[in-house]
């Protein structure tokens, strides 16, 4: 009985090999074999494994990623698309397919089948199959034994490319991915408002690395201002400066700079060899060495996650832990480690040469040519022409205080001091 048991076991374990392979096969050749397409999208008529545009919800996915792309909050979507009452993705399919799941609900119920949470936003406008890409292979299981599902790390995903229609373009997409990580405050209707806070996700501190928290007008002021994230929590163990700075000086500032670089390039007419000439090869090597911090920063905490997942290992192998809580503590750390590891060789492929540089350069002109003659700021505007703003501690006080504010442009980096005509308000911070 025991030889039948494992003959039985290596007949399922080679079962198992050839049906991953043969899945795997499929994913590789652009073929879709899950139970349901995308929201947005229908099984293809005349091949199931093939992706058909759904006119019913496909404006739905397009109208989401035209609100993300102009800073709305995945939040705010949710509430549009509520009072909108369309049926999130899971109704919509049961109504489609007749399966009658929808039938013989309460009003209480039935109102649930409308309300869109913030998370279902984020996760579609996370999903880069609305790019026209096929993903697969991004879960799998432990072993044949196992129908627990484990997620792969996205190094290890298969991407085919162009197999369907396209809802968004990429350069959409890519815009709107670090606007949904920002968090950004909802304001009721009666709550009075001074000012829109269009640089939410953009500040930095220079010391320290964190974000800059926004704090309203206090006491009469008529501007709120911004303070470092850590020194607000007063967490002695990582102490930080306030890094203070008002919101009307950081608006007037880079309101200034987007002007004059603007008048520059204008100046320049395009010609994208002398704008290098004049202006980014002076700062290359400044960019250089900032990149070269980074990359120190990240192979350093690296090195501290191998330490810290070969000590639980050890004490996983003791028996000091459990297998359970092995698994929990090493899938956190593990992921970081992969999210790192990719920013490094992403940094390590960004070849700081002219050419490079030229080609940046090139997508920054067409950015910014949309914004000339501006007047005042959009956060939209400013996510899709800087990457980060970098503030450092004042010195000084009063008319002497000055206070360097670095500016970090999209595709082109940080401009060299003098790059650009020195800001005539010294208290407001020099520019880049």
């Amino acid at each position: 009985m025991g030889f039948k048991s494992v003959i039985n076991e290596f007949y399922a374990r080679d079962i198992s090999k050839k049906i991953r392979s043969s899945v795997r096969t499929m994913a590789l050749k652009g073929q879709y074999r899950g139970a349901f397409p995308p929201y947005g999208y229908m099984r293809d008529p005349l091949d199931k494994h093939q992706f058909a545009v759904d006119p019913e919800t496909a404006p739905n996915v397009k109208e989401m990623f035209a609100m993300a792309a102009e800073c709305v909050s995945v939040y705010t979507i949710a509430t549009h698309f509520t009072k909108k009452k369309v049926l999130i993705p899971t109704a919509y399919r049961n109504s489609v397919n007749g399966s009658g799941k929808n039938d013989g609900l309460s009003q209480e119920q039935k109102a649930q089948l409308a309300y869109w949470h913030a998370t279902t936003v984020r996760n579609i406008l996370k999903n880069q199959q609305y790019c026209g890409h096929l993903i697969s292979q991004r879960f799998t299981t432990k072993s044949f034994k196992s129908k627990k599902r484990v997620y792969r790390p996205e190094s290890e995903w298969i991407i085919v490319r162009d197999t369907h229609k396209a809802l968004v373009d990429e350069q959409t997409f890519n815009k709107v991915q670090p606007l949904i990580k920002i968090k950004k405050r909802e304001y009721l209707s009666s709550e009075p408002r001074f000012e829109e806070n269009v640089f939410a996700g953009l500040l930095r501190c220079t010391d320290c690395g964190s974000g800059m928290c926004y704090n309203s007008p206090q006491c009469g002021k008529k501007s709120g201002a911004y303070t470092c994230t850590r020194y607000k929590k007063h967490n002695p163990a990582k102490p930080c400066t306030s890094h203070y700075i008002t919101y009307r000086e950081l608006y007037d500032l880079v309101l200034t700079n987007i002007q004059r670089l603007s008048a520059t390039i204008k100046e320049q007419q395009n010609d994208l060899a002398a704008f290098y000439e004049e202006h980014l090869s002076r700062g290359a090597e400044e960019n250089s060495l900032t990149r070269e911090q980074i990359l120190a920063n990240h192979r350093q905490r690296v090195g501290e996650l191998d330490s810290i997942i070969k000590k639980v290992v050890e004490k996983n192998a003791l028996g000091y832990i459990t297998d359970e809580q092995f698994t929990a503590i090493t899938k956190e750390y593990s992921a970081e480690r992969r999210d790192l590891c990719g920013k490094i060789e992403t940094l390590q492929e960004a070849a700081d040469d002219k050419k490079s540089t030229l080609k940046g350069t090139e997508c920054f002109f067409g950015a910014i040519e949309r914004y000339t003659d501006i007047t005042e700021l959009t956060d939209s505007m400013l996510h899709e022409l800087i990457e980060k703003i970098v503030i450092h501690q004042a010195v000084g006080r009063g008319k002497g205080k000055t206070q360097r504010v670095d500016i970090h442009w999209k595709f082109i980096g940080k401009l060299s001091n003098g790059a650009l005509p020195q800001t005539p308000s010294s208290a407001a911070g020099n520019p880049p």
